[in-house]
């Protein structure tokens, strides 16, 4: 530590993310000792304030754990002044929400409500609306359905303004939050029958997420809906809601150490039970005898004695017994709790392992794939057209293999959450299908088509990316075994309401069949049933797409008699949208050019550098590069830039800490997430970051370009977590 004291400035900030990083490694092992040791450490040296605010929020972090809420208030209240004096906005929304937190779960001494309005506050005044929309939402959680507050509604309206201004994938993140907030809008003005239909599907949203930190939004949501029901008529029902939410409180205060009390205490009325038999049956034996022959009293006397003496031995023996089940017992449970912390610290590091190697995979493949397109444009190259293909493909097929890998193991997880309430296109999203496998078919000498039944004359309410994912996989593995012949996608309706459909969807192939034997295998991971010679499958595309129907509520079903190809089924039972598609994801370009921006590309990897320059340079930009988030803040100091282009994973200093140091430096363009790692995985350090949003390598060149165009000509911040 005393070596840290020695470092430049620079150097302190880039060994903030190495402090944050072994502060946050003993916080997920729960080893809360190191953790509260480092952390004084950093406090007692005195350090630069962005160190010590990181060990005040890890202190608090490990007080919280201990069962020690003030001391963690009383750290985090540290965070919140020493950001004050900074002047730093974003720590200071990160200390409100988490005090809100802590007070909504535990007695502190100013309430969660006061927590989350002073952040809310801040935010509005900042300019800052993604951190606005998660305080809107925290307040509206704090506060009852009949509210009298006159801000009350003005809350409920402000975040669905504000939600609707936000892009596509913060809308996402926050959609539970939304649906809940509209049940609430609905129920003020008076729409009963609206207000149950969207809180119902925000419980059911927020029972199937994975995240574990959600007992109090299904306890609030349990409550709003218990309100609906009972000013709706239908108070059994209200009472039913009502009931639940004080359930689900009462389990969050349940502890597995009480249940093991229960378990004792059991055991020990039953061994008293048995005590108590025992003397009533040795004293009604003793008066019985009495009875019969008062002449034999002084042997009674005896008798009894002796039975005494035994009982008091057996009580002696029983305890001791009890005594040993007892250590028996506990040692046990610390076994088994062990066992519980190694798993899930096992979990974790496979988590982690995954999400750690899949972003050094797609970091070189991002190179490879963005060279080969480049050389795959250049005229001059004509002899090695064919070389620069099979590179293109094997760059492209590593990097679908990969993002399988990641996407099983999620599914397998429980960490994929399906968004069930989007308006989805069915014949756009088909056509989408249909156009990006026909160069695949073609090769192949297949002709593939979609045919949609003409009543589906409206949008569905369903998870189009895993609708998409699914039928990917379909049809990637039907044109794969089928040559020469047709695959086709067919939508019947089979039944409908006013606001309900069932909608079967077959994906057919004229291919080679699965034979009958094999066929109860075709869904397991990395299963081939060898269906042709040519077949370079990994065995996961099949079982993906069961694993992503399983997590929407249907099932897929296998028709296949071997060599007459093979019909993959499976029925979505959605609720009816509009009969006009919704326009708001569309892309806004109209012609590939970004007219001469500034875009700075910050990357440690000098590959990828080159590569996001030649398609900057492609789309009629000014690149400039850096390497590092230290020369990222020199560039941006000497020259104006329109959009910065961050990774996230580089070494010394992140693209968080960089990122955060750029707005410190009066930076207010977009500055938007370029990196390999996964969206999913980042997506809440993202949200409490400046980053305004986030671009996945590898990418679609026109998905890319469409992002860098929303931010720029935005009249107002879609996601601009920095105002001027």
């Amino acid at each position: 530590m005393s070596a840290l004291l020695a470092q430049t400035n620079q150097e302190k900030i880039a060994g903030a993310a190495d402090l944050q990083g072994r502060l946050e490694t003993y916080l997920d092992f729960k080893d809360l000792e190191q953790v509260l040791k480092l952390s004084d450490s950093i406090v007692s040296y005195g350090l630069s304030d962005n160190l010590k605010e990181i060990a005040f929020l890890y202190r608090a972090k490990a007080y919280a754990l201990q069962g020690n809420p003030l001391e963690a208030e009383a750290n985090l209240l540290n965070l919140l002044q020493s950001a004050r004096k900074r002047n730093d906005v974003p720590s200071q929304l990160n200390a409100y929400l988490e005090l809100g937190t802590l007070a909504d779960n535990e007695q502190l001494r100013t309430d969660a409500l006061t927590y989350y309005k002073a952040g809310l506050d801040l935010a509005t005044d900042m300019g800052r609306p993604q951190q606005t929309q998660s305080l809107l939402f925290k307040v509206l959680e704090q506060l009852p359905t009949d509210n009298t507050d006159p801000d009350y509604k003005n809350y409920l309206l402000q975040a669905e303004k504000n939600y609707n201004e936000l892009s596509p994938m913060w809308r996402d993140f926050f959609e539970i939050q939304s649906i809940a907030a509209s049940a609430r809008l609905a129920y003020v003005n008076g729409d009963l029958t609206t207000a149950l239909s969207l809180g119902k599907q925000a419980l059911a949203m927020t029972y199937a997420s994975p995240k574990t930190d959600k007992v109090n939004r299904l306890v609030n949501i349990n409550k709003l809906l218990a309100d609906i029901s009972s000013d709706a008529g239908d108070p059994a029902a209200g009472l039913a809601y009502l009931q639940e939410a004080y359930k689900l409180r009462d389990a969050q205060f349940e502890s597995y150490k009480e249940a093991e009390l229960e378990s004792n205490s059991t055991k020990f009325s039953l061994f008293a039970a048995d005590q108590r038999n025992e003397k009533q049956e040795v004293i009604l034996r003793a008066a019985q005898q009495e009875a019969k022959n008062a002449s034999q009293f002084n042997y009674l006397l005896g008798l009894a004695l002796l039975i005494l003496a035994s009982l008091g031995a057996f009580a002696f023996y029983s305890y001791r017994k009890s005594q040993r089940l007892n250590a028996d017992l506990e040692e046990k449970n610390e076994v088994y709790l062990r066992a519980k912390e190694d798993s899930e610290s096992l979990a974790k590091a496979k988590t982690q392992f995954l999400s750690d190697i899949t972003h050094e995979l797609r970091t070189p493949l991002y190179g490879i794939i963005g060279l080969s397109r480049d050389l795959d444009q250049n005229t001059k190259l004509p002899a090695q057209e064919e070389s620069i293909d099979q590179l293109r493909y094997s760059a492209e097929y590593l990097e679908k293999l990969i993002n399988d890998v990641l996407l099983i193991n999620k599914l397998d997880s429980n960490k994929v959450e399906v968004q069930s309430h989007r308006h989805v296109d069915l014949e756009r999203l088909l056509g989408n299908v249909v156009q990006s496998f026909q160069t695949l078919a073609q090769e192949r000498g297949n002709t593939i088509s979609a045919q949609i039944d003409e009543r589906i004359k409206f949008e569905l309410l369903t998870d189009e990316i895993k609708l998409s994912q699914v039928l990917f996989n379909l049809v990637g593995n039907a044109n794969k075994f089928t040559r020469d012949g047709t695959v086709d996608i067919v939508c019947t309706l089979e039944k409908e309401n006013a606001s309900k459909a069932s909608i079967l969807i077959e994906v057919r192939d004229t291919g080679i069949g699965i034979p009958l034997p094999k066929q109860a295998a075709i869904f397991d991971e990395f299963t081939q049933v060898n269906r042709g010679s040519d077949n370079t499958s990994t065995g996961l595309g099949l079982p993906i797409a069961k694993k992503l129907l399983d997590a929407m509520g249907s099932t897929i079903e296998l028709q296949s008699v071997s060599g007459e190809g093979a019909t993959f089924s499976f029925t979505l039972e959605v609720n009816k949208g509009n009969t006009v598609v919704d326009a708001i994801d569309e892309p806004i370009a109209a012609s590939k050019d970004l007219g001469g921006l500034n875009i700075l590309a910050v990357d440690d990897n000098k590959v990828n550098r080159m590569v996001t320059k030649k398609v900057l340079s492609k789309l009629n930009a000014n690149p400039f590069l850096a390497d590092s988030g230290a020369q990222a803040l020199q560039v941006a100091a000497e020259q104006v830039m329109d959009v910065i282009l961050m990774d996230i994973h580089m070494p010394e200093m992140d693209g968080f800490t960089a990122t955060s140091l750029l707005r410190q430096q009066g930076v207010t363009c977009p500055i938007i997430a370029l990196t390999a790692v996964d969206i999913e995985d980042m997506m809440e350090r993202i949200q409490a970051s400046e980053l305004d949003d986030i671009i996945v390598k590898p990418y679609n060149e026109d998905k890319f370009l469409e992002v860098l165009l929303r931010h720029v000509n935005a009249t107002k911040p879609i996601l601009r977590l920095h105002s001027s």
